[in-house]
């Protein structure tokens, strides 16, 4: 057979799946009667081949060696930057798919391909710039406009994708891919109410719905407060994809909020027990018992699962050690960290988990070593600066007056709303309004209060005027103390008060008799804060300068969660006052002292991170 019927009989074999028969044909061409161009054509398909059946190597082989005989092939360019981001190997990827562009400068799948490689490896700035220079050669693509709409959801700048997907959905309505990320796009941008009708109008319009779209599903009802509809969802998403971890981490957050702490885990287990689970699933059921402080039965199930007993994994190891610390056996953790922390490389939150270690074990110059190291890799991680505020304090290094600096803490009354006679007024409404939302029996699993409940999802995206003027009154004293902070020391590098900021995160909590909040940080943030809607009378009535006894409820600062030795005590205490909202930096160590009240208090809490977008 000639080599041209060889490489078209080749050709249709692989298109029909023969590949076997593609295989023996193409290689007959390669070893044939010498014909660059029928060699060369070959060569970059039998690659292809290889590389779609994982042959990753002998695919890299002949697509380089077609490029040896003819180098300008922007096709071949183009699937071997398939074949190397199959491997994972970004770098390689991308300079193929540029160099396939750069040879033809509209062909479109490179664009797309090296978008989706951006996208996958959650580079977003640069899936946008590829996007909208794609654009500029194919301007009516609806695919590339949708592509550019995700990248610049993945950079948070929700009001451009917004723009850009609603203008999709108005020229394709019916399309459910432009839907469903408008709705998934709304509810980041703090519209659960608006995104969960468009989840609910596609959930009607399929007999099959797709777990991702009853995921998200899930997620806005959460938002919204509404637990048993989201738990259902996330239910049925466990039943079509029993591996999704998200799925089955919200269903144990809900359960255990809703204050089934007897089964909270049910599914996790249920999934492990059927032989079908994986290591992610795995992993993240031992995260949920480590949270829900049951460090005995992780460390158990890690001791008698086959996947998950290599203990030169760096994550089981840090499994093991955190377990361990939770069993005040520090000497064990420190053995196991070693393990996980290899390399300098090795991930942020591997080396503070060690730092916390060394802390409690006492070797605080060895954790602050770690930090400060840390602090380099990541000058503004909130939970570095945290815990390296408490190894200068123990070292008497004059750097924690820097990042302890209780003047960082302010305290205002807020102004009173428009509309309001008073801001009392103002506060009496809100109480009520709040009791709406806090629809749980229970403390959420992952957050840090004790006998008292959370509202679900972002507080100020609640489509109510009260939570809308709260909003805004928050604003001018957030301004007012960026304001103030300008005239101290910056307490880390990157502390810039000349930026933009924008609310991160937002929640009200209702503490009862007995409730308080454990030490804590909120590792999201760049300031946080405390407002206090409603207080019992007692704590209303307390004096100024009560004595520590009399302080129940009151704010304290300085005090962390650890074990230290000797034990840090609070350096900073505030009185609650409703109207006062406080704000400081989301590293400093704050909590609650316990009360002992018949009524409840009530507090609205927010994130503030910097915008500079």
């Amino acid at each position: 057979m000639p080599n041209q019927a060889l490489l078209n009989s080749a050709l249709s074999a692989h298109k029909s799946g023969n590949t076997a028969l593609a295989e023996q044909r193409y290689l007959e061409v390669i070893n044939g009667p010498e014909n660059v161009d029928l060699v060369g054509a070959a060569k970059q398909l039998l690659g292809s081949l290889y590389s779609s059946l994982g042959r990753y190597p002998e695919a890299e082989e002949h697509m380089l060696a077609s490029l040896a005989l003819q180098p300008k092939q922007p096709h071949v360019r183009n699937n071997l930057g398939v074949c190397y981001k199959r491997q994972g190997k970004l770098q390689q990827a991308m300079e193929n798919f540029n160099l396939a562009i750069s040879l033809k400068p509209d062909y479109l799948a490179a664009y797309k391909n090296l978008i989706g490689l951006f996208m996958n490896h959650a580079m977003y700035a640069q899936a946008a710039e590829i996007s909208q220079i794609a654009l500029g050669v194919f301007p009516q693509d609806m695919a590339l406009t949708q592509q550019l709409a995700l990248a610049k959801q993945g950079l948070k700048h929700y009001q451009e994708a917004l723009q850009l997907l609603r203008e999709l959905n108005r020229l394709a309505p019916e399309d459910p891919s432009i839907s469903h990320n408008l709705a998934v796009t709304l509810r980041l941008s703090n519209n659960p109410t608006e995104a969960l009708k468009i989840f609910e109008r596609l959930h009607a319009a399929t007999q099959t719905p797709s777990y991702e779209l009853l995921q998200n599903k899930g997620n806005a009802h959460a938002d919204l407060g509404q637990l048993e509809q989201a738990s259902e969802c996330y239910k049925q998403v466990i039943k079509l994809q029993p591996n999704y971890v998200p799925a089955h981490e919200n269903l144990t957050s809900i359960l255990w909020t809703l204050g089934q702490q007897s089964n909270f885990v049910d599914s996790f287990q249920e999934t492990i027990e059927s032989g079908l689970s994986d290591v992610p699933i795995q992993q993240a059921y031992v995260e949920a018992l480590l949270t829900a402080e049951k460090p005995d039965r992780a460390l158990a199930f890690l001791a008698t699962t086959s996947s998950l007993l290599d203990p030169e994994d760096q994550q089981v190891a840090d499994f093991v050690a955190r377990c361990h610390l939770a069993r005040n056996d520090t000497e064990t953790a420190i053995k196991f960290h070693k393990r996980a922390c290899v390399t300098r490389e090795t991930a942020v939150p591997y080396w503070i988990d060690y730092a916390v270690t060394l802390i409690v074990a006492g070797e605080i110059e060895q954790a602050s070593d770690i930090l400060e190291q840390l602090s380099e890799r990541a000058p503004a991680d909130q939970m570095v600066l945290a815990h390296l505020s408490l190894c200068w304090r123990m070292l008497d290094d004059p750097r924690a007056r820097i990042l302890n600096n209780f003047d960082l803490v302010g305290e205002y009354e807020l102004p009173t709303p428009p509309g309001f006679s008073s801001l009392a007024e103002f506060n009496m409404a809100l109480n009520e309004c709040l009791t709406e939302y806090h629809t749980s029996e229970h403390h959420p699993l992952e957050q840090t209060l004790r006998q008292g409940t959370q509202t679900q999802g972002n507080l100020f995206a609640r489509e109510n005027r009260l939570l809308q003027l709260l909003k805004n009154s928050f604003r001018g004293v957030i301004t007012r103390h960026i304001k103030k902070m300008q005239d101290m020391p910056a307490p880390y590098p990157g502390f810039s008060t000349e930026r933009d900021f924008d609310f991160a995160a937002s929640w009200s909590v209702r503490l009862r008799d007995q409730g308080f909040h454990t030490q804590h940080i909120h590792p999201m943030g760049w300031f946080s804060s405390a407002y206090y809607v409603d207080l019992p009378s007692e704590l209303e009535s307390s004096a100024d300068d009560a004595t520590p006894n009399d302080q129940g409820g009151w704010i304290k600062f300085g005090e962390p969660n650890l074990k230290c030795t000797p034990p840090l005590q609070a350096q900073h205490i505030v009185k609650p006052k409703v109207g006062k909202l406080i704000l400081f930096p989301s590293y400093m160590w704050h909590g609650t002292i316990p009360f002992k009240s018949a009524e409840t208090r009530t507090t609205v809490v927010f994130d503030v991170a910097p915008s500079d977008h």
